[in-house]
């Protein structure tokens, strides 16, 4: 089993390698959007004294370059496969379709895992943390990639899923603090919205990185824990019920 899901893993890398262009846009793609984000708060801050321009710029850096690492590209990726008709080729076949995408995903996003790490080297974090660090991050990304696939189950019932794609984007966005730190909200919103699925994978790690983690990281863990029971519950319900309903047949 593990020498089966060692060579997904490897076809994931390699993939990543050829496809060395979709590193480049991504990168592309999101460092613009940051840099429209540090002129905007440049200029607010500028105008409000209160605003310590340095340590938000320094979040916006991280959370920017974290969203690249858990992205929204597996849930239509399975729905691609639903859609396409090739999902049969995995019920037919002695693997499991979700540890299948899992891994092929954990091999592609492996170059910007090691890019992430080598950033942080920059902001002189203890080894103490890179450690907690990394081990937070291998929950958070099965976490993620169990909700992707939750909503790529969507696939079986909604023929075009790449209308979603927007919405998601924008509450990824929203409430994984991509455009502000989510503390500005004030402390009591931010107290009921900082565990959800997309502040965990991005605000979190971005206040760990830059000594701003003000709540116990046991707290964290166990809600990884938590959402991820969650949508793996969620996707075998989704994808049982979407099975019995499907003909294989190509849309």
């Amino acid at each position: 089993m593990v020498k089966k899901y060692l060579a997904i893993f490897y076809l994931g890398l390699k993939d990543s390698l050829i496809y060395r262009s979709n590193y480049v846009i991504k990168l592309i793609i999101q460092f613009v959007n940051l840099i429209v984000s540090l002129l905007m708060w440049s200029w607010i801050s500028r105008k409000n004294s209160l605003i310590d321009y340095r340590s938000l710029a320094q979040y916006l850096v991280v959370t920017n370059i974290t969203v690249l690492l858990f992205t929204t590209h597996p849930a239509f990726q399975l729905s691609n496969l639903i859609k396409s008709g090739k999902i049969v080729n995995f019920i037919t076949k002695p693997v499991s379709l979700f540890w299948y995408l899992y891994f092929h995903n954990v091999g592609y996003s492996t170059p910007l895992f090691i890019f992430y790490f080598l950033m942080i080297l920059f902001f002189k974090v203890q080894f103490k943390t890179m450690l907690l660090l990394l081990c937070y991050f291998v929950l958070a990304y099965l976490m993620f990639f169990s909700m992707m696939m939750l909503l790529g189950s969507l696939g079986f019932w909604v023929i075009n899923m790449w209308p979603l794609r927007a919405g998601i984007n924008a509450i990824y966005s929203l409430l994984g603090g991509l455009y502000f730190p989510l503390s500005l909200l004030g402390q009591k919103t931010y107290s009921w919205i900082h565990f959800n699925p997309f502040s965990l994978v991005t605000d979190i790690p971005a206040r760990l990185i830059s000594g701003m983690l003000d709540t116990h990281v046991v707290n964290n863990f166990c809600m990884l824990g938590i959402w991820t029971f969650i949508f793996l519950i969620g996707y075998c319900v989704l994808l049982t019920k979407g099975l019995h309903k499907y003909d294989g047949a190509s849309v």
